[in-house]
């Protein structure tokens, strides 16, 4: 093993270098806390897909996957934080013995980040075709297309993760001057961290590498979420016939709410994401000026915010269904109700029912 060294040897205070109460409240508090929100209800949601055959559209079916893509992060993310406070008094120290242990983590986290990136914009642009393109969407959708469109998000978001992971992947260690006191004998005077293979331009690159699937999709949901509220607000108001709304009012009723639906979840989701994308837009800047804009304070409290805040992001989506959509609510209900429920047939959101046979083998039609 490399012994320590004047280029791997730091001096850091207390303060520095251990976790306070902020920490133990976020790392054991606030972090399992949006684990299980997140794991229930985006397993719920799921299980509502699964089971009611209504539900079983184009654009739940996006929102399956990418309630698998939140699935994943929020757990490795959660794990992988509550294991290293467990494992080390030292917020730095990551509790893994090799290299393969901060490949798998980096690898599977960032497939997960950048397929909700792809994710969420598949579907605004579904919504925006389906909203102000209806005939042609109506022509082009299908199951082949959908299935098609979201293997080509997961391997292209498989790729990206690749391309970034070498900047997460070396296990190497860091040597601590602690100062000459007695309150810090009893520290370790070595920490783990995933650190960049030995290549200058790695680093610099997966700046880059985060920061351009995340500001190209918000550039696109923003372009295509305006277009589609002017679009509903464009249209004339319909007209009930007699006691009975007509089947056009129905559907385009839904399709509007889901529309609603789907730009507010979309806005809070890269309210979210933000807080970490702008820490990693401050990076580059940095690097490239070769100056600091920030404090380390300050760097510190943001990086923390947008920890939070992405896990966080990963647990929301299945309540706004909720909050927002009375159609997403009452098959919540209808699920989760103790009578028996069966698969209807129907179509959500104004879009064709999608069969997929991607679920067990008694339920052929999927999402």
């Amino acid at each position: 093993m490399e012994s320590c060294n004047i280029n791997n040897t730091f001096e850091w205070s207390y303060e520095e270098a251990l976790y306070n109460s902020h920490h133990k409240w976020l790392q054991l508090g606030v972090l399992p806390l949006l684990m299980i929100v997140g794991v229930v209800g985006n397993l719920g949601f799921l299980f509502v897909l699964f089971k009611l055959q209504q539900m079983r559209s184009i654009t739940n079916f996006y929102l399956g996957n990418l309630a698998v893509a939140d699935l994943s992060f929020i757990t490795l993310m959660a794990i992988h934080y509550i294991w290293s406070y467990v494992y080390s008094d030292l917020k730095f120290d990551v509790p893994y013995k090799s290299s393969l242990g901060c490949v798998i983590f980096t690898l599977f986290t960032y497939i997960s980040v950048f397929s909700s990136f792809a994710l969420i914009t598949l579907v605004i642009v579904e919504r925006y075709f389906a909203t102000c393109k209806p005939l042609y969407h109506r022509i082009v959708s299908g199951r082949s297309r959908s299935i098609k469109l979201v293997i080509a998000t997961w391997f292209t978001s498989i790729v990206f993760a690749a391309i970034y992971t070498p900047s997460q992947s070396s296990l190497k260690f860091l040597c601590i001057k602690w100062p000459e006191s007695e309150l810090f004998v009893s520290l370790p005077t070595k920490v783990n961290i995933c650190s960049s293979i030995a290549y200058r331009w790695i680093p610099p690159l997966s700046l880059y590498i985060q920061a351009i699937p995340f500001w190209s999709a918000l550039l696109v949901n923003v372009i295509l979420s305006i277009n589609i509220i002017m679009t509903l607000h464009r249209r004339e108001p319909l007209t009930e016939i007699g006691n009975q709304k007509s089947t056009k009012l129905k559907t385009d009723t839904t399709r509007n709410q889901v529309a609603k639906m789907l730009i507010v979840n979309n806005a809070t989701f890269f309210l979210f994401a933000g807080p970490f994308q702008v820490m990693n837009l401050i990076q580059i800047i940095e690097h490239h000026y070769g100056s600091y804009l920030i404090g380390d304070f300050a760097h510190t409290i943001l990086l923390w915010v947008g920890r939070v805040a992405a896990i966080a992001n990963s647990a929301v989506n299945p309540i706004i269904y909720n909050v927002t959509n009375s159609r997403y609510r009452a098959a919540f209900a209808k699920c989760f109700s103790c009578t028996n429920v069966e698969g209807g047939s129907g179509n959500n959101g104004g879009t064709q029912t999608l069969q997929i046979s991607l679920i067990p083998a008694n339920h052929k039609q999927k999402n």
